[in-house]
């Protein structure tokens, strides 16, 4: 059991490894999106409006990522706002050249984020072992009923014999 709970612990690990290669990717697409261009809404979903597209993508990618985004936006790029008037990406201010130098600043900063998120939730690998105890319990008992049964009953023919004898003398 215990093998199992390794592999299961080892495979949570390497689930952690790639959720996190994942959030990397995105959340440096989300960002870069919001630095070099203006990305709209839905327009197949009516639901999901400028504002509230702009209102998502900062929580995703959080307060201190949004501060380098703004930082590092296009000159043409206008401020967006939420459905409640607060401004999230702000006015453009910087050339394609100040963009690409400050890249590495943002993936440093997407880094920083997802790393100090708390991981994944660790699986509770105390069944593993607990069921592990419970077979070897099982085993000791099976053999004790095994040693029990074991026990040879049956009687030797000299052992008929004598009690056979014993029976005659107590009868005459």
């Amino acid at each position: 059991m215990n093998q199992y709970g390794e592999l299961v612990g080892t495979i949570n690990e390497r689930f952690d490894q790639w959720y996190r290669y994942v959030q990397y990717r995105t959340r440096l697409d989300l960002a870069l999106r919001w630095a070099t261009t203006d990305p709209r809404g839905d327009a197949q979903d009516p639901k999901v409006s400028d504002e509230r597209y702009a209102e998502v993508s900062s929580q995703i990618l959080g307060d201190d990522v949004v501060k380098v985004v703004n930082e590092m936006r296009l000159k043409t790029l206008p401020a967006r706002k939420t459905p409640n008037g607060g401004v999230v990406f702000g006015d453009g201010k910087v050339d394609i050249t100040t963009l690409v130098q400050r890249i590495p600043g943002l993936v440093n900063a997407i880094t920083a984020s997802i790393d100090k998120a708390p991981p994944l939730a660790a699986l509770d690998r105390s069944a593993f072992g607990a069921y592990g105890k419970n077979v070897g319990a099982l085993r000791k008992i099976n053999a004790t009923i095994k040693g029990y049964l074991d026990i040879d009953v049956t009687v030797a023919p000299e052992d008929v014999r004598e009690i056979a004898d014993a029976i005659r003398e107590i009868q005459r």
